[in-house]
């Protein structure tokens, strides 16, 4: 059964949308000014955190700033940028990089821990690792904080009948007027996947989600949210392949009316995953992934982020309750992908989309 909500404002004031543009921004250059005048390469007292902006920052920072610096003694740093920048350069420069924690998507953790750029998680060091749920531990390397979904969102009014597979993608109804992720998008590898099981495919046969995203007809495509919003808003885009965050973030502006749907497959969840760099400052990073995950703290990143807590020792926050999945509600609503897998696959799977899909789009 799909499950649609209709996101409300929360408690703690959310950046506006060019704040959220720069969760994917380019990342800081290695010794450059950060927001707080310091620098991103780490000096001793400071701890460098590699993450998306904006939001995340934003939330990071007031949630366990000053409570880190309080405990440890030493400050939050921020090297920030999109996903596939900030793990390059992790994994080409390794602690020489300056970074001492790392978040980012599953697939990208999985990409840094192959490399041999990560550091274990110690269980003595951060014991709140024995509370988390399953889905957050990422073998030896990392744990997620939160979980979040890609689903479908739709406008509100601008719909006969509203989508709830994602077959319904392909309905004549929408054609034209929809908005997908792009080639290079962070998930294209799970709506491939999604795409050819619908049509008697797989990860291992992915032939026939290539030709049946051939055949949508899209307005646009899209990397964030920004890319079709204002297409949304001028009715080009009625039905938009995207995160749950960014579906609550659209409406909590007051500009936009959508509903996030969970397809009745399942949505395609997402973590936001903390590491270790190899060769960082562990005490300081052991200190961080614990703050991150204690009770208080992710009740308020999940307030924020619209995540999933992590911790099972925390209840979802009433205010989100409405447009966040329980523990218990989370195995039935979002579907976790192997993140190795999709890592392997990456690399042709854009190649196929760029040469197959994109020119009949």
């Amino acid at each position: 059964m799909s499950r649609p909500y209709s996101p409300r404002r929360t408690t703690l004031t959310l950046l506006a949308a060019g704040s959220a543009l720069a969760l994917a921004g380019c990342s800081a250059p290695e010794g450059a000014p950060v927001a707080d005048g310091t620098t991103s390469a780490s000096s001793g007292d400071e701890l460098v955190v590699s993450v998306w902006g904006g939001l995340y920052e934003e939330t990071i920072t007031t949630a366990i700033a000053d409570e880190f610096t309080e405990k440890t003694g030493a400050k939050l740093v921020f090297d920030t940028g999109s996903s596939t920048d900030r793990v390059n350069k992790v994994i080409s420069q390794g602690s020489g990089s300056g970074v001492d924690v790392m978040i980012n998507n599953g697939e990208l953790t999985s990409t840094a821990e192959t490399a041999g750029v990560l550091a274990p998680l110690a269980a003595d060091a951060v014991p709140a690792l024995a509370d988390v749920a399953d889905w957050a531990v990422q073998g030896d390397y990392g744990v997620a904080f939160g979980a979040y979904a890609m689903g479908i969102a739709y406008v509100n009014g601008a719909v006969d009948t509203p989508p709830t597979s994602w077959a319904d993608l392909w309905s004549d109804e929408y054609a034209g007027k929809i908005a997908v992720p792009g080639a290079a998008h962070g998930h294209m590898p799970q709506f491939a996947t999604i795409a050819a099981e619908l049509n008697g495919g797989g990860m291992d046969d992915l032939d026939p989600g290539i030709e049946a995203l051939a055949q949508l007809e899209p307005a646009t495509t899209s990397m964030f949210y920004t890319d079709w919003a204002p297409l949304a808003a001028s009715g080009e885009v009625s039905v938009a392949v995207e995160y749950s965050m960014y579906a609550n973030l659209m409406n909590s502006t007051g500009d936009y009316d959508v509903t996030f749907v969970y397809p009745e497959e399942g949505a395609i969840g997402s973590l936001s995953v903390m590491s270790m760099v190899d060769g960082g400052d562990a005490e300081l990073a052991s200190a961080f992934i614990e703050l991150m995950l204690e009770p208080e703290n992710q009740a308020e990143l999940s307030e924020a982020l619209f995540h999933t807590p992590a911790n099972t020792a925390v209840e979802v926050p009433e205010s989100v309750a409405d447009t966040v999945p329980a523990q218990d509600e989370l195995g039935e609503e979002v579907r976790f992908f192997d993140d190795a897998a999709l890592a392997e696959l990456r690399p042709g799977l854009t190649q196929l989309i760029t040469t197959r899909v994109v020119p009949e789009w």
